[in-house]
């Protein structure tokens, strides 16, 4: 899993390699430093970009998880 930039200012760019998005849900979350959720989507593409939407300045977690298992997980900055 690539993420870029990180830090990022008003939206990231995700790379999935390896993972054949025919055949698997996967599911995006990106968690705030409490643990709740602020944007949970299905993964249709191999690349997809992630967007600020009005969060403040911090550090976050992302998780990329199929119904099988979890598939990544992460650190976004945001400045």
């Amino acid at each position: 899993i690539n993420l870029h930039p990180n830090p990022l200012a008003s939206s990231a760019t995700v790379e999935l390699t390896n993972y054949d998005l025919r055949f698997t849900n996967i599911e995006f979350a990106l968690y705030d430093a409490f643990g709740r959720t602020l944007q949970r989507f299905e993964v249709q593409y191999s690349t997809f970009d992630i967007h600020r939407n009005g969060l403040p300045a911090g550090i976050y977690f992302y998780s990329l998880q199929s119904k099988e298992q979890v598939l990544g997980r992460g650190k976004l900055v945001i400045y």
